[in-house]
C-alpha cells in the first residue's frame, strides 16, 4: 500500500473527503474533482489501485480556511507594493 493511499485511507476515517489528482499535478483524476470527494474506503481504494494519484481534500468539507499566496515576494518592508 502506497503512503498516499494510506494517508487518504486515514483522512477518510477520520471524515475527511478526498479525491485523487493526477500523480505530479493539481489536475483531478475523477471526473468531477471535488465534487466527487467522499470517505468511501471502497470508492478510494478503486481509485488508488488505477494509480499512485496524489491526495487531495476540499478544504471547505474538512471545514478549513486557505489562503494561497502565489503574487512572488513580499516587500521586507512589510509594505504592500504602491505604497
Amino acid at each position: 500500500m502506497s503512503i498516499l493511499l494510506a494517508t487518504a485511507l486515514s483522512y477518510a476515517a477520520q471524515g475527511l473527503p478526498v479525491f485523487p489528482c493526477v500523480a505530479n499535478s493539481k489536475t483531478p483524476a475523477c471526473h468531477n474533482g471535488f465534487h466527487d470527494a467522499t470517505t468511501n474506503i471502497e470508492q478510494i481504494k478503486a481509485w488508488w489501485g488505477e494509480a499512485d494519484y496524489n491526495l487531495a481534500i476540499c478544504p471547505e468539507h474538512a471545514g478549513w480556511a486557505v489562503v494561497d499566496e502565489d503574487g512572488g515576494e513580499l516587500p521586507r518592508d512589510g509594505q504592500t507594493s504602491g505604497e
